[in-house]
């Protein structure tokens, strides 16, 4: 892919004369230059329209059974010829879909992922809520146009990004740096954090997607070695990392003029992505996690948490003991949690001060502009929160968070964290009824059944409740999925494959905790 080489990058002097924001400059001009002159450029994307298949033959069709109605209505004519017109234009219209269908799936490859693609549209066709919508501002009034909505927006994300829960600093101990030589980035790093990268994901602001870097090959890992190199010695990122969109997508539940419904991703570099890879590898040599933790671990998952809920009440169901389970959520920790905590947290486990300073510099002066359809909201600073990239270091907070509280009270308030929703499911094995439970001053809600990573957990026990829920996840799927699945345009064997992909997948989702009996297998199958 490449045509350009490391211009302004001298191979015979020593970078670290070499400014971070040359090296980058350099680098993001050669792959956006190389890219618009092999691929090409497009307009931004735009969803196709429901009537996609439309001709001229349907136009005149439905014209004139619409004519038809009008002159039954006036007298001027009568009802069968209104619904011979209908009867004609809902056949004609039948047939050039079938056939608009039969063009496009005729030219889909079993073996890629493209039915997929076609399957993922087809969901966001149908979803309710779509586009920007209006919201709702601060003072509880409707944003209809596109000005409003950028204010509205850009008032709830200064509010969630910039405001700091109420904590208090002398609850940190003082923490001496831990001082030392940075070690080498190596370009074997370099290109394993490249090879990890996810494709097909958004760019950030400079448009630099991974498939880019990926096709750079030596010359690109080697730029991107030496932008490395001049980013730990500065201690500072090019200002163009500084930058970041944020989009709002809607969760898919709740009030969708709530702007508290909507999810923020923040689309950062791709580039600055992979030096937070190697920060990550980093940092993971030097802490250590636990057996409680699941989340941002590799080989545990959601499965291996859902199977310890479910062997513990298995287990207290034999025993004939009573068993309490509190489900605790802390209100926007990683969008709200202090800078000042994360650092602490980092040097508290022990982490290097120059890869301190090297995350402190991803920090720096951050700034986001909202995306609303085509356009940007006005900028701003980013004083609280973690990127979400940046794994490692809410796991940091994460653990000190685990090692410093005890008990849901202390969780709650002497780390500084709110929390915004806290449940429990207690099982009564004896048959009393309760209706609520008391930690120290706290009362809990005692509640039926709760939703727990995608898995419903049941006070009684058991797997009914879960094996139901994931029966009727599925036929939605299904449902959702229909004119794929049905379409005679399809082999048999992909169909097959879509199906086992998202329908069966979303059925049998942590079915491997659960103690099946012959009536739920059988529900299942059916």
């Amino acid at each position: 892919m490449l045509g350009w080489t490391r211009q302004g990058v001298s191979t015979n002097k020593r970078q670290d004369k070499i400014l971070s924001n040359d090296i980058w400059n350099n680098l993001k001009t050669g792959l956006l230059k190389t890219t618009e002159e092999v691929c090409g450029t497009t307009r931004p994307h735009r969803w196709r329209r429901e009537t996609w298949w439309w001709n001229e033959d349907v136009d005149k069709a439905i014209t004139t059974k619409r004519q038809a109605f009008k002159a039954w209505k006036t007298g001027k004519g009568t009802r069968a010829e209104y619904d011979a017109a209908k009867r004609t234009a809902r056949h004609l219209v039948h047939h050039v879909r079938y056939e608009a269908d039969k063009v496009v799936y005729q030219n889909i490859d079993p073996k890629s992922s493209e039915v997929f693609r076609l399957a993922n549209q087809m969901r966001k066709e149908n979803a309710d809520v779509v586009g920007d919508k209006p919201v709702k501002n601060d003072a509880g009034e409707m944003s209809m146009s596109v000005d409003s909505k950028q204010k509205a927006w850009l008032e709830h994300y200064e509010r969630l990004l910039n405001v700091e829960f109420d904590w208090d600093p002398d609850h940190l101990s003082d923490e001496p740096p831990v001082e030392g030589p940075s070690n080498p980035i190596t370009i074997d790093m370099v290109k394993k954090a490249i090879s990890q990268m996810k494709s097909g994901k958004a760019a950030g602001p400079s448009g630099i997607v991974v498939e880019m870097i990926k096709a750079a090959g030596d010359t690109g890992a080697s730029m991107i070695h030496d932008l490395t190199d001049a980013i730990i010695r500065d201690g500072k990122v090019p200002s163009d990392w500084e930058q970041s969109f944020i989009v709002c997508l809607y969760k898919g539940k709740g009030d969708a003029l709530d702007r508290g419904n909507y999810r923020g991703l923040k689309l950062t570099e791709q580039v600055m992505k992979v030096l937070e890879r190697i920060v990550d590898s980093l940092i993971r040599q030097v802490v250590s996690i636990d057996e409680f933790q699941f989340g941002f671990v590799p080989g545990r998952g959601t499965t291996d948490a859902i199977f310890v809920v479910r062997q513990l009440q298995e287990k207290y169901l034999a025993a004939n003991k009573r068993l309490y389970m509190a489900f605790v959520d802390l209100e926007k920790a990683f969008d709200r949690v202090p800078r000042k905590v994360i650092w602490w947290a980092l040097r508290k486990l022990g982490v290097e001060e120059w890869t301190v300073r090297l995350v402190q510099g991803m920090y720096a002066n951050a700034r986001s502009q909202v995306r609303v359809g085509d356009g940007y909201s006005e900028e701003l600073e980013v004083k609280v929160g973690v990127h979400q990239e940046l794994r490692r270091v809410p796991l940091c907070c994460k653990k000190w968070v685990h090692k410093k509280c005890s008990g849901l009270k202390r969780l709650t308030k002497d780390s500084d964290f709110k929390c915004s929703r806290c449940q429990g499911t207690a099982r009564p094995i004896d048959g009393r009824p309760q209706s609520e439970v008391q930690v120290g001053s706290d009362k809990l809600d005692v509640v039926a059944s709760f939703c727990y990573l995608g898995d419903m957990l049941s006070a009684a026990g058991g797997c009914d409740l879960a094996t139901t829920t994931r029966v009727k996840t599925a036929w939605k799927k299904f449902k959702e999925l229909l004119p794929i699945l049905l379409s005679r345009h399809l082999s048999y064997k992909t169909r097959g494959h879509v199906y086992s992909t998202c329908v069966r997948s979303a059925m049998l989702h942590a079915s491997e905790t659960w103690p099946l009996t012959k009536f739920r297998t059988r529900q299942g199958h059916n």
